[in-house]
């Protein structure tokens, strides 16, 4: 399939492609949820919409593959690329737990990004407890104030671990999901 008649096609199927990636992205959405914490500069809700416009390209991407490998001898290959998929999905979904678990701290019922990284004041109410409290009595002594505990430069790379391994773990839940269907697709194919 050329390009022109790719688009074409696209063109044809445009509002299936929107309602698979809506699909896509509402199934995903139901058991992959974005990182909970305050961030001024990008809100849970802009990294949602971020996440559902990399399904509508994938989505995309595999409408394309999928007219070129949907015959009934492609599906050993897309039965092997959607294992690795979910062995991939598992993985980072694994990482986005412990990122979730080092990088934020609940206060006052509310999720706070904090950092790895402490900062003079951090260090030394650190070194005066030896360590040994957990980030919320840490945060309560400084009245929920992670950035008087931790460095700004930590925080700041928290967000992007979170931020990064939730796209990773949507993008992947939603390939592995869009890979599987193929099998069926493959298996229903008369060649």
């Amino acid at each position: 399939m050329d390009l022109k008649s790719y688009v074409k096609s696209v063109k044809a199927h445009w509002v299936v492609l929107l309602q698979a990636a809506s699909f896509v992205s509402l199934t995903v959405k139901g058991f992959v949820s974005p990182p909970e914490y305050f961030d001024p500069v990008a809100t849970t809700s802009e990294t949602k919409s971020l996440a559902a416009f990399l399904v509508a390209l994938l989505v995309g991407i595999f409408f394309y593959l999928g007219q070129r490998w949907s015959f009934r001898r492609n599906g050993k290959a897309w039965a092997l690329a959607t294992i690795l998929l979910i062995l991939a999905l598992v993985a980072s979904d694994q990482v986005f737990r412990e990122f979730k678990v080092g990088c934020t701290c609940r206060y006052d019922n509310q999720t706070v990004l904090i950092g790895m990284e402490y900062t003079d004041l951090g260090s030394h109410d650190s070194a005066k407890h030896k360590g040994e409290l957990p980030c919320e009595e840490i945060l309560m002594n400084f009245a929920g104030k992670a950035n008087l505990v931790w460095t700004a430069g930590s925080i700041n790379s928290c967000r992007r671990k979170l931020t990064l391994a939730y796209l990773a773990t949507f993008s992947l839940a939603a390939l592995s999901m869009l890979s599987a269907l193929q099998i069926v697709r493959c298996h229903k194919a008369r060649k």
